[in-house]
Order: structure tokens, then C-alpha cells, then sequence
């Protein structure tokens, strides 16, 4: 059985990278999907 949560954001305009609103700067994004195993490999020792 899947374990769905909810996220809640705002979008204010579309596009194909994270903007920073205050300087205009582009940042390079990408959304992926990711498994609950997954998790265990995210680490601040990590990065």
C-alpha cells in the first residue's frame, strides 16, 4: 500500500528552473521521484 503525503508550495510563474525572486537569478533545477529506500542515502555527510 502506498504511503502518499502532501506538499503544499506556490507557484507564482513557470518555468524550467528555481528563480531567485529578490536577484533574478536562474538556477539549474531537476525533479525526480525518489523511493522511501532512497532516504538512506541521503546524508549530510554526504552532501
Amino acid at each position: 500500500m502506498a504511503n502518499n503525503k502532501e506538499i503544499q508550495i506556490w507557484i507564482d510563474s513557470l518555468t524550467n528552473s528555481i528563480v531567485n525572486t529578490i536577484s533574478g537569478d536562474s538556477l539549474p533545477t531537476e525533479v525526480t521521484e525518489i523511493k522511501s529506500s532512497d532516504f538512506k542515502m541521503i546524508t549530510k555527510s554526504r552532501g
